[in-house]
């Protein structure tokens, strides 16, 4: 448990301070960019939720502590990260880096694509219709995989030091692709990978059951 927490504590210190460090900051207001606006630099907020609209261009990270990060339709953003709030990313929209949560659930919506990883501690990833480049990760979040949505890397359910997390569920139905692995370090821990027959694990599953529905 104490490796655990320290991880958290140390992402807040250091999300803390990358946050305040930058100047587009706002410490207890939600910021909100309009549709169409093109921004150069980083957003974030230390205790506000982040809504971008529709058709932006961010050439920077969106980061809050405290707060949701919002996505529009055709947007483009380098990275999002929060400590506890959700992210939501709208169809078609493109985030060239990673999302990374501790507390709090991720949604990708059809056509909406990461280019990098999408990690959370604790909170539920869901894709509908969306494509990862690289790996998910979390500890304590079930996955669901719907409408066609791929991941090129790997799903790893990571192992929590002295902490015993619930079961967990991997959903993959309606033509979704894990191109790589799925991976469970915890080898006593239960998780159950339910697939679609139109759906295709390519990798190996290691320490998970595989039903088909």
């Amino acid at each position: 448990m104490k490796n655990y927490q320290t991880s958290v504590v140390i992402c807040l210190i250091n999300l803390f301070f990358i946050i305040v460090g930058c100047e587009s900051t706002s410490v207890n207001k939600p910021i909100r960019i309009k549709d169409g606006e093109k921004i150069s630099g980083d957003i974030s907020s230390v205790n506000g939720n982040i809504r971008i609209g529709k058709d932006c261009q961010i050439s920077g990270d969106c980061r809050t502590v405290n707060g949701v990060i919002e996505v529009g339709e055709n947007s483009m953003v380098e990275d999002l990260q929060t400590v506890n709030g959700r992210i939501r990313v709208a169809a078609h929209a493109t985030i060239r880096d990673d999302i990374s949560v501790v507390n709090g659930r991720i949604t990708l919506e059809k056509d909406a694509s990461v280019r990098g990883d999408i990690s959370t501690i604790n909170g539920k990833i869901t894709l509908e219709g969306a494509q990862v480049g690289r790996d998910i990760e979390t500890y304590n979040g079930n996955i669901h995989l719907t409408a066609g949505s791929t991941v090129n890397g790997n799903i790893r359910i990571k192992e929590g030091t002295g902490k015993k997390f619930d079961d967990l569920t991997i959903e993959l139905l309606d033509h979704s692709i894990i191109r790589g692995d799925i991976l469970v370090e915890d080898k006593n821990r239960k998780v159950t990978v339910y697939k679609s027959a139109d759906s295709e694990i390519l990798g190996k599953v290691v320490h998970a059951e595989v039903i088909e529905k």
